[in-house]
């Protein structure tokens, strides 16, 4: 028999063949990841970890509040010229 815990699974169900199989995902999952023990690891391929664009930072610097707030109400009341005209 199998373990308790796919008897309460499958004890609203009626179905005794369900809770008792081996055929479920859930024993075919277990099984695979016993065997994947056995296997040996993968060997990792370190090209598959480089850059594949050189992306450049295109940062101004650090801006403070004030500079911050400026810049926003510059481009804020150019937004609002626009949505006038429009």
């Amino acid at each position: 028999m199998l373990d308790k815990r796919n008897k309460a699974l499958y004890e609203h169900d009626d179905d005794d063949e369900a809770a008792f199989s081996f055929d479920s995902f859930d024993q075919f999952y277990k099984q695979e990841l016993r065997n994947d023990q056995l296997r040996p690891p993968r060997q990792i391929d370190p090209s598959h970890y480089t850059r594949k664009k050189p992306w450049e930072l295109q940062t101004e610097g650090f801006k403070n509040k004030r500079v911050r707030e400026e810049e926003y109400f510059k481009e804020h009341a150019i937004y609002l010229e626009n949505k006038k005209e429009n």
